[in-house]
């Protein structure tokens, strides 16, 4: 099944304003913009030389020359005077240095942002018809006018293409078959006259059960949907992408790659799955395929629990300052930040979620410590499953 606009589509509307609440992400969102901006290197140490030469004399005859030793002697040393200054200096040229290593390393060596065309590109969406893959649809049709196909099994809830866009081509897919995927891409080269550039693998499936109680074929299937159809879409897609040497691969795994919690078993184990999938994609298309896989772009999104149907199966943490429910908006916003960036990115959020990448090498006592301080041990039940089920989860999904 393949089409432009579906009936039930046609007087859906657009939400694209992230309003994000106050929370800790926010504020050092806000720090990082303003206090900690690479411009300073340049800005600061040229504020702090006129400030001070207004404060001494009000005459720059008066006044030594701005170079070099004037201004480090106004930032560095025991006996200068703005000693706070020439740390938060200091401070923002790790940080900066910090940031374009890892720019370096992570994109091979190609410093260059490999941008999107969205007049030329195709970007292929799976999971698209809700959630965070829906957000991402609306925004790249709504602002960037771009050609987009989504492949899915559920009937899609996003708005259509505006008027003057490319309509957005749905395609009823499983992604979890190969065959399916690779009917879907016929189609795709067809319509739209070239292959995919993007592909942004937001499919995503989860249980509420314990191990032993979750079925064996719903295993298998939360497995194939959230990791084996990224497999799946590599095979089919990054031949071409290698070829042209241009291109992004986009996984959605989750916070719980990196922290498994009770009754989200078959989930956690699909998740932790979809990271190592990425890290074996990083490195072979820096060994494996020659100068062009280099150039290709490969990135991962790791969030915690994200208001959409599959999230509704969690509860809140006690303490959204800290530890908030991201908006599918918000997350959505993020996905194409990092599309338009044309840069390979590794973005775990909300920020507090990174602590849990340093579980495995914790000891016993501090592993038990972080999972006490995020509730993980209730994170998940038989009451937060059947509330999502009675909400519509699983209503979309194939019998």
């Amino acid at each position: 099944m393949s089409t432009a606009t579906l009936p039930s589509q046609a007087k859906k509307e657009t939400n694209l304003t992230n309003n994000e609440p106050i929370t800790l992400d926010l504020l050092l969102d806000r720090v990082s913009k303003v206090v900690l901006n690479p411009k300073l290197l340049g800005i600061l140490p040229l504020l702090t030389y006129f400030y001070d030469r207004n404060r001494v004399s009000a005459s720059a005859k008066d006044y030594p020359y701005p170079t070099l030793k004037t201004i480090v002697s106004l930032l560095f040393g025991s006996e200068a005077p703005y000693k706070g200054l020439g740390k938060l200096w200091a401070f923002i040229a790790l940080r900066t240095i910090h940031s374009n290593l890892n720019r370096y390393i992570r994109n091979h060596g190609h410093f260059k942002a490999d941008k999107p065309n969205w007049k030329r590109d195709v970007v292929v969406i799976t999971g698209g018809s809700a959630g965070m893959g829906k957000g991402v649809v609306e925004i790249l049709s709504h602002t960037k006018r771009a050609r987009i196909a989504v492949l899915d099994f559920a009937e899609p809830t996003y708005a259509p293409a505006p008027p003057g866009s490319p309509p957005i081509l749905f395609i009823k897919t499983d992604v979890s078959s190969a065959d399916a995927i690779a009917e879907a891409a016929s189609k795709i080269k067809k319509h739209f006259g070239t292959d995919p550039s993007f592909i942004l693998n937001a499919a995503g499936i989860a249980s509420g059960q314990t191990l032993l109680d979750t079925p064996r074929d719903f295993m298998a299937k939360v497995w194939k949907v959230n990791s084996f159809s990224h497999f799946l879409m590599a095979q089919q897609f990054l031949p071409a992408m290698i070829k042209r040497g241009h291109g992004h691969f986009i996984s959605i795994a989750s916070g719980a790659s990196y922290a498994a919690l009770p009754s989200m078993g078959p989930y956690a184990c699909s998740k932790a799955s979809a990271l190592a999938f990425h890290e074996v994609l990083q490195g072979e298309l820096r060994t494996r395929y020659g100068p062009n896989g280099k150039k290709v772009r490969n990135s991962i999104f790791c969030p915690t629990k994200v208001a959409t149907a599959l999230g509704d199966t969690m509860e809140d943490h006690p303490n959204p300052f800290l530890t908030p429910v991201l908006t599918s908006v918000q997350c959505s916003h993020w996905l194409v930040d990092m599309l338009e960036s044309g840069l390979s990115q590794h973005l775990v959020t909300p920020t507090q979620a990174k602590s849990t990448m340093f579980m495995r090498i914790l000891p016993d006592y501090g592993r038990r410590a972080l999972e006490l301080i995020g509730h993980t041990d209730s994170a998940m039940n038989e009451s937060s499953w059947n509330r999502a089920v009675k909400n519509g989860y699983t209503k979309d999904w194939e019998k």
